[in-house]
């Protein structure tokens, strides 16, 4: 569920034009659209590949994340993607 969640965020993220990107984003609930936005910002570097790993992770504890651990994880995410992009220069 949660792979399928961040491909509907980046289909959503894809499309160009705000009133469209806002008439699709209201087709889904409030919470689960919050949901999938904030998955879809955690793995949007590591990619869909990492949220296979992640057996036990649920979209519930994805929504649940106060603002602080949110912004802590999106940052390490960022962190993580960096430095892999480093080792691959070298």
């Amino acid at each position: 569920m949660t792979t399928n969640a961040f491909y509907l965020e980046k289909l959503i993220e894809i499309i160009e034009d705000p009133a469209t990107r806002t008439i699709y984003s209201k087709k889904i609930s409030g919470y689960y659209y919050h949901t999938i936005v904030r998955l879809y910002y955690l793995f949007e570097f590591l990619g869909p590949d990492q949220i296979a790993r992640i057996h036990h992770t649920t979209l519930k504890m994805v929504e649940r994340l106060t603002v602080i651990e949110y912004n802590a994880l999106v940052e390490k995410a960022t962190d993580i993607f960096a430095g892999t992009q480093n080792l691959e220069g070298e």
